[in-house]
């Protein structure tokens, strides 16, 4: 499995946020918000229906109202169980397709699916057409930059944060 270039500059952009918001936890409600705000993803959000400005406040406000902030100071963020499963998803959706390249398509296809997440509420509500979305996905090309994944650690990000919040997942389906 690899990464594609652009997703892990999603993820790294998605720490920044975490960071930011000076949140205890990373959801998947983060990414979603680092995608609403970047050029080539909002576009492709676009095309699948989505009002932008709509899903971009109903991230921002959740986030604000309901992600705590750090209180330890000296701590990490750690992942939140919503964010290990929409990634866990993507990565077997990747997978079961026959592809070896996670694309930020592919994680936003995976909100979608979980059902219990700000994220997809905030995007149907915005408008988005899953169809459309899916379609737009499977038919972009792929990233040609792409990360080689370590056989042992999916996600060999460059940061001790992200490393230290990858490593703490241990979860299987993040192996290949």
């Amino acid at each position: 499995m690899e990464i594609s270039k652009h997703f892990r500059y999603v993820i790294s952009r998605t720490f920044d946020l975490v960071a930011e918001y000076q949140h205890e936890m990373i959801t998947p409600e983060h990414i979603l918000l680092v995608v609403l705000r970047d050029n080539n993803d909002s576009e492709l959000l676009k095309a699948a229906g989505v009002n932008l400005p709509l899903a971009i406040e109903y991230t921002e406000e959740y986030l604000k109202t309901y992600i705590p902030e750090i209180q330890d100071k000296n701590s990490d963020p750690v992942a939140s169980v919503g964010f290990r499963n929409i990634l866990a998803r993507a990565i077997n959706n990747v997978q079961a397709c026959g592809k070896k390249i996670l694309t930020t398509g592919a994680v936003l296809v995976s909100m979608l699916d979980e059902v219990e997440n700000g994220c997809s509420i905030f995007l149907y509500n915005a408008g988005i057409n899953r169809l459309n979305l899916m379609d737009l996905v499977s038919h972009s090309l792929p990233e040609e930059d792409t990360v080689p994944a370590e056989e042992n650690d999916l996600f060999s990000l460059t940061t001790d944060m992200e490393d230290r919040t990858f490593d703490s997942l241990g979860d299987e389906n993040f192996r290949d």
